[in-house]
């Protein structure tokens, strides 16, 4: 009997042992190399140019997004299906994204930002190593300039200066006139161009993005009383927009830093 009983004592403590063994390892995992998480901090790199554009400004560009008025996708990947998370937001607080559960390791990360499911108008990439426990990563956000965007120009003056306009459309900035130069509206540019006594309203849409260069004649009976050079650029899935007057200009030419009047 009492040998039996020493036998028991000792598969006990052996198995209390294994236990311990096996807890002790479970605990240890996650500080040793078992799962991470991510904050993704999200900046969209701010276009070339001004946000409202009026007289005396440069170019002619979409207005300017704050990370909060995004919605993002993130996908990650270690060379196999990816991770996605869609539909999410920051708050103002530049709190960032976080992305919890992942394996530690090198993955591979892509943010895109949209307002609008299916038309991304921002895009960043980039390697992250995690080691395990929480992570940041700061990612800067550039405009996408491999599809299409849309322009609306508005240009207005004193009623009775202006009777017609002319609106030509060039990639070339040595001939804006002339080819391969286009005279608005073109129906192949799905332009619209409207003129009243004290304005000028110009709208094109499903442009390739780009840099372009918009040239408006504005007439006055049988001569051109001014005209105004704008550099435009086209991002993705944005309107390029500018709105500006042109009282008080000068009847001479005067370049301004993001085109001329004359």
């Amino acid at each position: 009997m009492k040998i039996i009983v020493g036998r028991k004592v000792t598969i006990l403590a052996l198995a209390v042992f294994a236990l311990g063994s096996c807890s002790n390892w479970f605990a240890q995992k996650p500080g040793t190399g078992g799962l991470a998480s991510l904050t993704v901090k999200v900046s969209p790199r701010s276009m070339p140019g001004v946000a409202a554009k009026q007289l005396g400004s440069r170019d002619i560009i979409p207005p300017a997004l704050l990370p909060e008025a995004l919605i993002y996708r993130v996908e990650l990947d270690q060379g196999g299906a990816p991770i996605v998370r869609d539909g999410l937001s920051v708050a103002p607080d530049g709190s960032g994204i976080v992305i919890d559960g992942l394996a530690v390791g090198i993955w591979n990360l892509k943010v895109s930002g949209y307002q609008t499911i299916g038309k991304d108008i921002f895009q960043g990439a980039t390697t992250v190593n995690l080691a395990g426990g929480p992570a940041t990563v700061n990612l800067t956000l550039d405009p996408l300039v491999t599809g299409t965007g849309d322009l609306l120009v508005n240009l207005s003056w004193t009623a009775g200066q202006i009777d017609g306009a002319i609106a030509y459309w060039s990639t070339d900035r040595s001939h804006l006139r002339t080819s391969p130069a286009t005279i608005l509206p073109s129906p192949a540019e799905m332009s619209t161009v409207i003129i009243s006594s004290s304005g000028l309203s110009i709208s094109k849409i499903a442009i390739p993005s780009g840099t372009y260069y918009l040239t408006i004649d504005l007439n006055m009976g049988t001569g051109t009383a001014a005209t105004v050079i704008e550099l435009v650029r086209i991002y993705d899935n944005r309107q390029s927009t500018a709105t500006f007057n042109l009282d008080g200009q000068a009847a001479t030419c005067s370049e301004r830093s993001g085109g001329y009047v004359t």
